[in-house]
């Protein structure tokens, strides 16, 4: 988990933090205990010079053993600093050299006057710096072990088990024997002392939480610089990428990188289909399957609705996991929680961005900045898709022209040809003049027929076509349309069936764009189809649509070019072979209108032969019948 990760991170710095000041008090403490053995040195010298009775070999003694002492801790601080030791060695290491200074500190005293040496208070000098450095668990024993080493010595003292050694040849030496003094010396001390270590480990705590503080915050302001950078490159990079592929992929990489995980993928709104489909994947195994209801699913598609972000906290326990192969295909790969945010651009969505994790409750407190970098991916997007479309929009138009210019010229040419031949005088008769001109008129319907089509797809009249819709009966068009191709029908013996309920189909389109629809579908049925096929028509209304079927035994639709076949002059080769007649616009129109009026169009091949048309339009509701 991210935020995990965060935690472990402020833990180690702390770690690293509290490490490295016990190093240096470890290093400190061996500095300072080299200057307290000339200390002791030298103050035995300077006592012994104002005539103070003191033992000054003994000075030396403990002089001597402590630099051997601290020879021996430099040697060991030396290793410790250069291998990687843990906190709880340093510590221990550190209440080791504490424990041998009080134990010189305790000499100390006892060769400078027992328990009312000037030297007691070298103890306290020791209690801060434990109280700073050790945990509670260890300084209240060692504030214990001063009361007691001072106590012991107090009681050898006053036993005579040990010689006193009064600092000044005129101390009374019953004060050292007189028990009520003793233990008010000690009573004191020990307040003191524990006194002592208390608050100073009560500010030595307050001094850690802020330190913790302070590298929660850095951490976390880290954490926060790392995703207003990826924001801002994506903000930056917005209109960039030439290919959506690249967006998409780039993103994913941003994402996963900025969140601590490992997978991703996008989906898109197929708008042909009114379904998603997975557009990129990044950090995971296998490829998606073709289903990706995943985001079909009640809770998800709830979310989506409401523009939120989704967070699953395990896909096992999400309702339809069973049925989901999408979320199958992410258990199967190991990932157990989701993020998902929608991609939307002007309250429309269309798509999702979905982070996925191995962790259950990955994503439990994400998200602020996941929906802004999702929101800034959208308008990336976005602004590709609208790029790209504009770019095949201009060479769609570019062919467009090319294509119109040459399809114009060729019947043109004829024409011109036909009447030169006229002109020059090379018909004789009026037969072969009559010939000639019925062939320029065919070419010429030809062209007439070209242009209407060309200047409705261009839509100086698709406007009148598609707008003022209104109510219409789809079955009273069918009837008007099927009467003027009975004919073309019945001279090639082409059988005409046609089923529709009784009830009037109603629909909200225009009369003319409507019969522009059923004409050209039923003119093509009977244009591509063989003499003595059949062309079977079937209109029926469900809840929410009317379903018009246009069925031919005709020469069908191959399979490699079904992609191009709403493309516009675009004419399969076995329907050219079939006929000369058609400019390649009509069913390009047809889709157009049909979408005009919010429905939509598919086909499929028979089984035997011909093609099935498949047109769908949302019917008008009752209360919308009842206002008319």
């Amino acid at each position: 988990m991210k935020r995990k990760a965060n935690d472990e991170r402020i833990d180690r710095e702390i770690s690293r933090s509290i490490k490295r000041q016990i190093s240096k008090s470890s290093l400190w403490f061996i500095r300072l205990r080299w200057g307290a053995i000339v200390g002791i040195a030298v103050g035995g010298i300077a006592l012994r010079f104002l005539s103070y009775p003191i033992d000054l070999p003994r000075f030396f003694a403990i002089a001597i053993g402590l630099a051997l002492i601290n020879t021996l801790f430099h040697g060991l601080n030396s290793r410790f600093t250069h291998s990687d030791v843990r906190s709880d060695h340093l510590r221990r290491f550190n209440t080791m050299q504490i424990a041998t200074d009080w134990l010189a500190v305790t000499l100390l005293i006892h060769l400078t006057g027992g328990i009312l040496s000037p030297c007691i208070f070298f103890f306290f000098f020791h209690l801060v710096i434990a109280a700073i450095l050790l945990p509670a668990r260890t300084i209240y024993p060692l504030a214990l072990l001063s009361v007691f080493l001072l106590s012991g010595l107090a009681v050898l003292e006053a036993s005579g088990l040990i010689p006193l050694h009064p600092l000044s040849p005129n101390s009374s030496l019953s004060l050292h024997s007189d028990p009520m003094t003793i233990c008010a010396i000690l009573t004191s001390f020990a307040i003191s002392a524990f006194t002592l270590v208390g608050v100073t480990h009560w500010v030595s705590n307050l001094i850690r939480q802020r330190m913790y503080q302070l590298s929660t915050t850095k951490v976390r302001l880290e954490d926060t610089s790392e995703r207003l950078e990826a924001i801002f490159y994506i903000i930056h990079s917005i209109g960039e990428h030439g290919a959506l592929d690249d967006l998409l992929d780039s993103a994913l990489k941003q994402a996963t990188g900025l969140w601590g995980i490992r997978a991703g993928f996008v989906l898109l709104k197929n708008p042909e289909k009114e379904s998603y489909f997975f557009a990129a994947f990044h950090g995971l195994d296998t490829p998606p399957p073709e289903d990706s209801s995943l985001l079909d699913l009640k809770e998800v598609a709830s979310a989506l609705e409401r523009q939120d972000q989704f967070v699953v906290d395990d896909l096992r326990l999400l309702t339809g996991f069973e049925d989901c192969q999408s979320l199958q295909w992410l258990d199967a790969g190991g990932k157990r929680s989701m993020l998902l945010v929608p991609l939307r651009v002007g309250g429309r969505t269309f798509g999702a961005f979905c982070l996925t994790s191995q962790y259950p409750k990955r994503f439990e407190k994400e998200g602020k900045y996941f929906r802004i970098f999702g929101d800034l991916v959208a308008v990336d997007i976005q602004n590709t898709m609208t790029n790209q479309q504009l770019m095949e929009q201009v060479r769609t138009r570019t062919w467009f022209y090319r294509r119109a210019a040459h399809d114009l010229r060729a019947p043109l040419s004829a024409v011109r040809s036909m009447l030169a031949t006229i002109r020059d005088g090379y018909a004789h008769n009026a037969f072969q003049i009559n010939t000639l001109m019925g062939r320029a008129d065919g070419r010429l319907e030809e062209l007439q027929e070209m242009v209407d089509e060309l200047l409705l797809l261009a839509e100086d009249r698709m406007d009148r076509l598609q707008g003022e819709a209104e109510p219409v009966n789809l079955g009273e068009i069918l009837d008007a349309v099927l009467e003027i191709h009975r004919l073309e029908a019945e001279t090639r013996k082409i059988h005409l069936e046609c089923l529709q309920p009784l009830e009037a189909v109603l629909v909200r389109a225009t009369r003319d764009g409507l019969k522009r629809i059923v004409a050209n579908m039923i003119s093509n049925a009977i244009k591509y189809n063989h003499d003595n096929g059949k062309v079977s028509i079937v209109l029926k209304k469900e809840s929410d649509h009317a379903e018009l079927t246009i069925a031919d035994t005709g020469i069908g639709i191959p399979e490699n070019i079904r992609e191009n076949i709403f493309h516009e002059f675009y004419r399969a080769p076995n329907a050219k072979s079939h006929t000369s007649k058609g400019t390649g616009l009509g069913l390009a129109i047809v889709k157009k209108m049909v979408e005009g009026f919010h429905g939509r169009i598919q086909f499929t091949k028979n089984e035997e032969n011909g093609t099935t048309f498949v047109i769908q339009f949302p019917v008008v509701t009752s209360s919308e019948t009842e206002n008319l």
